[in-house]
């Protein structure tokens, strides 16, 4: 113990050297080196302290398996003597014996009644549940029949209706066609008979023409005109007769189409009919099939109660002899009992006087190495405090010009916003003054309209020049003073980029070296400072990004001479 606290007591003044000589690379590498050497020196304290923690864990562990061995001590020489004033002889064993087998012969017994009653339950509401099964099956396999056979009866009904009315309507039809063939022939002779009535009248019209004269022609065209409108009427008779055989003929290729139809119904009926009969046939055998194996599942069963009542019976003998072997070990049991007592106690003084003076040891070492600790969290935290307050001023100077930017931003979008209304205010005039011109043009017919165009049109250019002329006055000062201005947000982006290269190079290196006192001094912190320190850095470099990037927006901001041009 005092050669750790000599060494600690020697090695505390370095980081008053690191304070001291922050600025000078020199004082860093002296500082770094001792810093190592208090690192290594953690490092060995950190696993003497590790190994004395496993040495009290196994001690730990030593009391507790003498605590867990004296309390079965205990047990045990309890069960010790109450066997001894029962005074266990061989004949109350082999009473046990008896009352054992006895009793678990009852339970098995009693169990082998249960399963056997269960098993006679169960077989019972399997009968009863496959008769009901079979008889429901049975109802519903009939009562689709009867449906059936309803279904087909009407079926047959409406079809043999149909086939009726179909017969009677072809006879009809039949007997329609008749009447139209014999009107046909009818209407035929008539037209023969005309037809020679006609010839007959000419050869008398000729004979009389001759004879006759002019009263003959006459006659003649009177004959023509009555023949013109016999062969009309004729004609349109033949025509209707034509129409109504057509219609009769449609009528009897309509009929013989229903006919054919309600013959491919009925064949559809039957085919169903057959179908359903089929599908009948195959329900009954699947039922046959699943009472055949829901029989063999039964007789399974049976078979598998039968093996757990042979089983049971084994389990009985295996019972007995397991308890004759019982009671030999408890007499081993015994005498390893009173061997591991002696053994124990002697284990035990010794294992407490050890802990006892590794107990003083440990928590020396424990108190030296949290004064170390404490040491190094005030340097560190002393540095974040150092860099915090770097980093937020960077931040601060980053904000006003990031300010200053976004003023000068808006100004311009000021003076975009003006140029854009006088653009189209500009854009309005040439609008007039070509309209004035097209109108000018349109009335070049009249003198006066032509000069009043072109005075507007000289007009309109004055305007123009006048609103060019402003909008030049009004934004040169404007540009001009942009431009001074981006030249010094220009010139103070570049000193804050050499400032912010400074204090990047000085955070490299300090962060270089601390990063090595991390690392070495890793194993010596505990994990929860450890990972504390390690949060307030990443945070560190998160911030100083987001200065890198407030800096780098600064810098791709326009040049001076484009936005004068612009």
């Amino acid at each position: 113990h005092g050669i750790i606290l000599g060494r600690s007591i020697r090695a505390a003044p370095s980081w008053s050297i690191v304070s001291s000589n922050g600025a000078g690379g020199l004082g860093y590498a002296r500082a770094l080196s001792e810093e190592r050497l208090r690192s290594d020196q953690h490092r060995s304290n950190f696993q003497l302290l590790k190994a004395k923690h496993s040495q009290l864990q196994e001690q730990s562990g030593l009391n507790d398996t003498l605590h867990a061995a004296k309390k079965e001590r205990d047990d045990a020489r309890a069960e010790l003597e109450e066997a001894k004033l029962q005074g266990l002889n061989a004949q109350k064993l082999e009473m046990i014996k008896a009352q054992v087998t006895e009793d678990l012969e009852l339970a098995y017994k009693d169990r082998y009644a249960q399963l056997s009653q269960e098993s006679a339950y169960h077989r019972q509401e399997w009968n009863r549940l496959r008769y009901e099964s079979a008889a429901a099956r049975s109802r519903d396999l009939e009562h689709a029949k009867a449906e059936h056979s309803r279904v087909i009866e009407e079926l047959k009904l409406v079809h043999d209706a149909e086939v009726a009315n179909l017969r009677r309507e072809r006879d009809f039809l039949l007997q329609q066609n008749a009447q139209l063939l014999a009107r046909l022939k009818a209407l035929d002779s008539e037209l023969e008979e005309a037809r020679t009535g006609r010839d007959t009248e000419q050869q008398s019209g000729r004979t009389a023409s001759s004879n006759f004269g002019t009263p003959t022609s006459r006659l003649s065209i009177k004959c023509s005109t009555i023949k013109c409108r016999t062969r009309e009427s004729l004609r349109q008779q033949l025509d209707d007769t034509g129409r109504e055989l057509s219609e009769a003929r449609a009528l009897d290729l309509q009929l013989t189409g229903r006919s054919a139809e309600a013959e491919k119904n009925a064949a559809q009926l039957r085919s169903r009919l057959e179908e359903l009969e089929h599908k009948a046939k195959l329900e009954m055998y699947n039922a046959k099939l699943q009472w055949t194996q829901e029989r063999g599942a039964i007789e399974r069963e049976r078979d598998s109660l039968l093996a757990v009542r042979d089983d049971l019976q084994h389990r009985l003998s295996l019972a007995a002899s397991k308890l004759s072997r019982l009671e030999r070990d408890a007499l081993d049991r015994e005498r390893q009992l009173a061997r591991r007592e002696q053994a124990v106690r002697e284990e035990e003084w010794q294992a407490r006087q050890q802990i006892e003076s590794e107990k003083i040891a440990a928590e020396g070492e424990l108190q030296t190495a949290r004064q170390k600790v404490a040491e190094v969290d005030s340097v560190i935290r002393a540095e974040r405090e150092r860099c915090q307050e770097r980093v937020s001023r960077a931040e601060s100077e980053a904000k006003a010009s990031a300010d200053e930017r976004a003023s000068l931003e808006s100004r311009i979008e000021r003076l975009e916003r003006e140029l854009r209304t006088q653009t189209e205010a500009r854009d309005e005039l040439e609008s007039r003054l070509r309209r004035h011109e097209a109108e000018a043009a349109a009335a070049a017919d009249t003198l006066d309209a032509l000069e009043e165009a072109k005075s507007e049109r000289l007009e309109a250019q004055r305007e123009l020049r006048q609103v060019q002329a402003t909008i030049e006055r009004e934004l040169r000062p404007e540009i001009r003073r942009l431009t001074e201005a981006l030249a010094g947000a220009e010139s103070a982006v570049e000193a804050k980029s050499r400032e912010f290269n400074r204090a990047k190079e000085e955070w490299r290196k300090k962060k270089h070296k601390y990063s090595a006192a991390v690392e070495v001094l890793r194993k010596g912190v505990s994990h929860d400072e450890y990972n504390r320190v390690r949060k307030e850095l990443r945070d560190l470099q998160r911030r100083l990004g987001d200065f890198r990037s407030v800096l780098m927006t600064f810098a791709r901001a326009p040049e001076p001479g484009s936005a004068s041009r612009e």
